[in-house]
Order: structure tokens, then C-alpha cells, then sequence
């Protein structure tokens, strides 16, 4: 298929970067990024396929393993997670086919599988093929091995308890708007605002509400669920992320504040949760 051709279903688009490294030199990994289906095509989510992530932050390393129900963790940074990562791209040899990436129209982007993983150095593996597996079985097997051993058996960093959040705001700067979201917890109602701003800030609307105490609640779980405070200072090493301007920040009653940015890539529903919020917060002023 020529690239000026326009897509058809059923047509193959490839590309290659040509500055793919064909060696890797560092050993500092801060990124690692897998999914895949199983290389004899019989591969259902809970059993053969795999899709995992780990990611350092300022603060630790966030994990996630996608299966019929997604599992999030967080590690201190002196664990071990990104060193074994490591040794196992070497051993795996993922390099391979670096910087191929292939594009069937018509199926879906995860069919086949995709690896992205990033070291310190700026060198990387970049591959991905939405028609066929793009790692091996042996690959793909050794990876939910290490996985499940690290989510079982290694402790978690301790996080802010969700118990304790104050209040949650979202925020949202872009070109054409500006909107503000926050809802605080008082002795006996959450009570919410809302401060939206249109052309340039020539537009201006403010809103009031209240809500039950327990509206909360899916705040708190939510924090738990997704260790979402373990996403505060991902933007370091994460790559490619989105370029707008929206976040989270949460208060606790101590009067400390973290902002948990929007972060694409994550599997599972974490990826969403600065706007799945957003519109529950919404939901609320109504």
C-alpha cells in the first residue's frame, strides 16, 4: 500500500524509524510498556495476553497489569521492578524489529500488540503491530511471570490515605476556555463550585451546589482503586503525553496539596480518571 493512498479497509500501512537504536548501552529504565496477544492466536486477556506497565516517578514506580480486572500498584523507588525489567528486555531480546511499526485499517489497534520502553539515556524500543503479536511467547509469558511475582510478593509505598482528602479540584487551561471545578468536604455537606471562563476570559459563569458527605465516597475509592496519588510526577519519564493542560488536585486535611496530572497510556481505566471526575464533579452541580 503507498502512503498517499487513503486508507481502505483491510490495508497495511508501515513505517520504520530509521533512528531506532539497534543496542541498547543504559541500564536506567524508567519506562516499560507491553501489550500483546499470545503468538498462536488464541489469547484472551485473563489467561495468554499480556498488557503491563511500569513507570518511574518522582516519588516511585507505578505499575499496572491488565486482566479481566485491572490492578494497579505502587513501589518504592529503591525497588527492584525496573532493574529486572531491564535484565528481561536483554534477555527477551525486545529489540528486536525496533522501530517497525505496522497498521491494518479495519482491526482493532490492540489485535496484535505494541512495546514501548524508555531508558534515562533518551534511547528506546518502539514497535507495534495491530494484526500480529510483536513480542515472543517465551517474551510474553516471562513478563506476567515477573509481574505477578512483583504484585504479590513485594510491598507497596505507602500513599496519602484517601480518608483524609479535604477537597478535589479540576483544572483546565486551554486557548478558548478555562474551567475550575472543586468540591470540599464541611461538617455536613460536600459544597462545590464552579468557575468557567470563555474568549479570553471576556465570558465568566460561576455555580454553587451541595452535596451529601457521601459524595465522597467515589472520590476516596477511586484513590484507592488506582492509586492515584502514586501518578503524581509520572509527566517526568512518561512519554508522548497529552499537551493540554488538565489536572486533578487533591487537599488533605493537613493542608497539603498534590496534583495528579492527565496521563494517557496507563491500562485500564486509570488513563481516565482526571475526566471521569471531571464529570462526576460535573454531574454534581446540576
Amino acid at each position: 500500500m503507498r502512503f498517499d493512498e487513503p486508507p481502505i479497509c483491510g490495508g497495511t500501512t508501515r513505517s520504520t524509524d530509521q533512528k531506532a537504536p539497534k543496542e541498547i548501552h543504559s541500564k536506567d529504565l524508567v519506562f516499560f510498556s507491553v501489550g500483546s496477544t499470545d503468538e498462536r492466536f488464541t489469547a484472551r486477556y485473563d489467561q495468554d495476553a499480556v498488557s503491563v506497565y511500569a513507570a518511574k516517578t518522582t516519588q516511585g514506580i507505578y505499575a499496572a497489569i491488565l486482566s479481566m480486572e485491572t490492578r494497579y500498584k505502587f513501589f518504592a523507588p529503591d525497588c527492584d521492578l525496573m532493574t529486572r525489567l531491564n535484565a528481561l528486555t536483554r534477555e527477551q531480546e525486545l529489540i528486536l524489529d525496533n522501530g517497525h511499526h505496522s497498521f491494518t485499517h479495519g482491526l482493532p489497534a490492540d489485535f496484535g500488540g505494541a512495546v514501548n520502553i524508555r531508558y534515562a539515556s533518551g534511547e528506546y524500543i518502539s514497535k507495534s503491530d495491530n494484526q500480529s503479536p510483536v513480542i515472543t511467547n517465551a517474551a510474553n509469558l516471562a513478563i506476567k511471570k515477573l509481574f505477578e511475582e512483583v504484585f504479590e510478593s513485594y510491598p507497596e509505598a505507602p500513599l496519602p490515605d484517601p480518608a483524609s482528602i479535604q477537597a478535589i479540584e479540576y483544572h483546565e487551561s486551554g486557548p478558548f476556555a478555562e474551567h475550575f471545578l472543586r468540591m470540599e468536604k464541611t461538617a455536613e455537606c460536600a459544597v462545590l463550585r464552579s468557575d468557567d471562563a470563555y474568549d479570553g476570559g471576556k465570558s465568566k459563569y460561576h455555580k454553587d451546589a451541595q452535596a451529601p458527605l457521601s459524595a465522597f465516597d467515589r472520590i476516596e475509592a477511586d484513590a484507592l482503586t488506582f492509586r492515584v496519588f502514586g501518578q503524581g510526577g509520572l509527566t517526568q519519564y512518561h512519554p508522548s503525553n497529552d499537551s493540554d493542560k488538565r489536572f486533578l488536585t487533591y487537599e488533605f486535611a493537613d493542608g497539603t496539596r498534590l496534583d495528579v496530572p492527565r496521563i494517557f497510556g496507563i491500562p485500564g481505566k486509570a488513563s481516565d480518571i482526571v475526566y471521569e471526575t471531571y464529570s462526576y464533579l460535573e454531574s454534581l452541580m446540576k
